[in-house]
């Protein structure tokens, strides 16, 4: 039998209805134990008996919400003495099903992607329910993956089933245990499963116990693992008062270790969670830090410039001006040296901007000047427009309109080979005629 063959017969496998015959292996059961064969056929036959009174009996809709991940009746997958409690699956008959049950999950997928997706979930569910003879680690695994599907789909009584199952899984595995008995990696599935659905404090509070758990144990490894997880969950959030103290743990631990590229990464993230935080005292702190790491490795000379123009930028936050200019100065200086002109001029244009702001126009003037030389090393014709229109405005400030004049009459020309904003510097121009010359 062909390959293709046998990956048919696996998806058709997938597709019996409930009331199919049991798989092979299932039935081999009856075989290997056959003194329990006719006690199971009795009750197999009971249990036949019940389901066809219940089909004579009319449904009664007593508006209770049925729980699709509960297994009232026994699959087809799964052997009567194994659905009974009796006994668990052997690892041979859990190899074969979690076989069957990929190929189940990728049934669901294509019908989800094809438009039917009371279907899709319909079968995710039984996904589900087997896995759960595979263990828990299967079976949160795929209820995180059923329960992201619901959330995309705003389907809640989806999501608040999932939640419950994995509640319901976190209880049992702490059941009678003791902090040293965890499953860390039963934790570390529900954490990420309790995430897929958003559920903010569950998830939290799976990945506050495993890290209680690493820290018990002094493994650093497992600690730095943990604390990752947490700090990418509170970003995620948007919760950056609470990322920014597992990042100043991990920094911690890196210089602890003199583990220089991870110290390197984790002030990278302080400078994003605090420049998303607003928090530009402690922000400036750590772009020196980050500075002075760059500045030891080649590779890392391009982002010295954005780094300083962000810390002139924070000092101009807290009005220290002399500092916000030193921090420009040596950005421009620095990014024309390396020939990284975009940065060049976005440092003049900070250092114009801040000059402008306390009034010293002649400055800002010369500032411009010099920024056009950046724009025109880039041959960025957008930008070289845009500085001669702030030149132009800031000359008019000065009651100089012949350099007004000849500000905006470059603009234009630049205007005009971008095809963008003609008319507004053409009216610059006419009304400076008009009314001053």
């Amino acid at each position: 039998m062909t390959q293709r063959s046998i990956t048919g017969l696996l998806f058709l496998l997938c597709l019996f209805p409930l009331g199919s015959a049991a798989p092979a292996w299932a039935q081999r059961t009856e075989r290997m134990w056959p003194e329990r064969t006719r006690q199971e056929r009795m009750e197999r036959n009971r249990e036949q008996e019940r389901e066809r009174e219940r089909e004579r009996q009319p449904e009664e809709d007593d508006g209770e919400f049925e729980n699709p991940l509960d297994m009232k009746e026994r699959d087809p997958l799964i052997p009567l003495e194994v659905f009974n409690e009796r006994r668990s699956l052997s690892t041979q008959e859990q190899e074969e099903l979690a076989a069957l049950l990929g190929p189940m999950a990728l049934m669901a997928a294509s019908l989800y992607d094809g438009g039917q997706v009371e279907e899709a979930f319909e079968l995710w569910y039984r996904e589900v329910r087997l896995r759960r003879f595979l263990g828990p680690l299967a079976e949160v695994e795929a209820l995180g993956r059923l329960g992201e599907v619901a959330w995309n789909e705003s389907r809640t009584p989806d999501v608040v089933v999932v939640r419950e199952r994995l509640q319901a899984i976190q209880e049992e595995a702490t059941k009678d245990r003791e902090q040293s008995q965890l499953d860390r990696p039963l934790y570390r599935l529900l954490g990420q499963a309790y995430a897929r659905i958003r559920a903010r404090y569950d998830t939290l509070a799976m990945y506050e116990f495993i890290l209680a758990d690493v820290r018990a144990t002094g493994d650093l490894e497992a600690l730095e693992q943990t604390l990752n997880l947490i700090g990418v969950f509170h970003k995620g959030w948007f919760d950056f008062l609470a990322a920014a103290r597992v990042y100043e743990e991990l920094l911690e631990l890196a210089q602890g270790q003199f583990d220089v590229a991870n110290e390197r990464r984790y002030l990278e993230e302080l400078v994003y969670i605090y420049d998303a935080s607003s928090q530009y005292e402690k922000a400036i702190a750590i772009k020196e830090s980050l500075l002075v790491s760059y500045a030891q490795k080649e590779e890392f000379f391009n982002k010295i410039a954005p780094v300083q123009i962000s810390l002139g930028q924070d000092y101009l936050r807290l009005g220290e001006k002399e500092q916000a200019i030193a921090n420009l100065e040596a950005a421009f200086n620095w990014a024309w040296d390396n020939e990284q002109w975009g940065y060049a001029s976005n440092a003049l244009e900070a250092l114009a901007e801040l000059y402008v702001q306390y009034d010293q126009l002649d400055y800002a003037i010369q500032l411009y000047q010099e920024q056009l030389k950046a724009a025109q090393a880039s041959y960025n014709f957008y930008e070289i427009m845009t500085i001669y229109d702030r030149m132009g405005e800031l000359y008019l400030k000065l009651n100089n309109q012949p350099q007004a004049l000849q500000a905006f009459r470059e603009a234009l020309r630049f205007a005009e080979a971008i095809r963008h904003q003609e008319d507004y510097f053409e009216e610059k121009i006419t009304d400076i005629l008009n009314n001053f010359l």
